[in-house]
């Protein structure tokens, strides 16, 4: 079967600097890949030439078995990409269910007067799914760290993408927050997404992810069953410290 989402022997670099380096992976429909790696070991670099914002010099990307390596940021998404980022980019100017509106497909402009059409049936669940329903007229400026990411999830989620990047959902929020995303993330994965998932935090990652993979300097280190992984030699020295459970 071919796999949700792929990519073959990518390399970025930034002037002498290597950000990536042939790196290879996928990732099949229904599971949740981790990558982890100490900063700098190049995990958002890869999730910005998955999503089309930084252009590799070399490797190529597939969605579907769909080459999408020329397309933009625009067209990955039509092909089935959603994304979510470290620093959560929502407008502050705009409310909780005008933020997610804007990407469900069919939306018009005139979603107020659409909430019994599938436009505003489909805004009600995913703001429903977020448990941000009470909250849909409130600007996005009032919200938590915690909500506006479930917010964010709730974008990424909206246009009912085949592939799910998340970038570190768990940084600065509570762990009762971390809950809710966790049940999200599992949520989408057991309805076919494939999700890639960075995450610091790990116990949340040995939580969640059915495999993992380890990037240092922007080479992979190594990937495998959760456990096995977390518990290697070479991961505990380069990433979690030779003390780390």
């Amino acid at each position: 079967m071919t796999a949700a989402l792929e990519a073959r022997d990518v390399s970025v670099r930034y002037g002498g600097d290597v950000a990536l380096s042939n790196l290879s992976m996928s990732v099949d429909r229904g599971e949740i890949l981790g990558i982890i790696g100490p900063n700098g070991a190049g995990k958002t670099t890869f999730l910005n030439v998955v999503s089309g914002l930084v252009k590799p010099h070399s490797g190529r990307v597939w969605i579907d078995g769909v080459d999408v390596s020329d397309q933009g940021v625009a067209a990955r998404a039509r092909s089935g990409l959603g994304r979510t980022f470290q620093a959560p980019r929502v407008s502050q100017q705009l409310t909780v269910e005008e933020q997610v509106a804007l990407a469900v497909p069919g939306f018009t402009g005139a979603w107020r007067w659409r909430r019994g059409k599938s436009v505003g049936r489909r805004l009600a669940e995913l703001l429903e799914s977020v448990a941000l329903l009470p909250k849909r007229t409130a600007l996005c400026s009032q919200l938590t760290l915690g909500e506006v990411r479930r917010l964010e999830t709730a974008r990424a989620l909206a246009a009912s993408p085949r592939v799910l990047l998340i970038d570190e959902p768990s940084s600065g929020i509570s762990a009762e927050e971390a809950q809710s995303l966790w049940q999200l993330i599992r949520n989408a994965a057991a309805a076919g997404v494939a999700v890639v998932l960075i995450e610091h935090n790990i116990p949340f990652v040995r939580s969640i992810v059915n495999r993992l993979i380890v990037l240092d300097a922007g080479s992979l280190l190594t990937q495998g069953e959760v456990n096995q992984v977390l518990s290697s030699p070479e991961v505990r020295e380069a990433y979690l410290g030779r003390s780390a459970a």
